[in-house]
């Protein structure tokens, strides 16, 4: 519906509330999941060393792709990931239990 809010009737239809919408980038920790192509084009603005993607196609095919030569430096950079992943989740999960 090319950037014109709609809503979602029970049927699943869509019916145009004739409004426009701007998405904005909040620059946050969201339960929202973001668009891959805003994630890479992050990653190449970020102008990144070196990279490892994961991921999954529409098709529901597994993805997996690195700039690095050597299976162990890319194999550091995803268990760094999810280091900071799990870090990061815990300081938030700290922050809403103790306030």
């Amino acid at each position: 519906m090319d950037r014109r809010k709609s809503d979602r009737l029970h049927d699943g239809k869509e019916r145009d509330v004739g409004m426009t919408a701007e998405v904005v980038d909040l620059n946050c920790t969201t339960c929202l999941d973001v668009p891959s192509e805003k994630v890479l084009q992050m990653a190449i603005d970020a102008d990144l060393e070196g990279v490892v993607i994961v991921g999954w196609g529409k098709d529901g095919q597994e993805y997996f792709a690195s700039s690095y030569a050597c299976a162990s430096e890319a194999g550091w950079a995803l268990q760094r990931g999810l280091w900071n992943l799990n870090t990061n989740t815990d300081r938030m999960e700290d922050e809403t239990m103790n306030g």
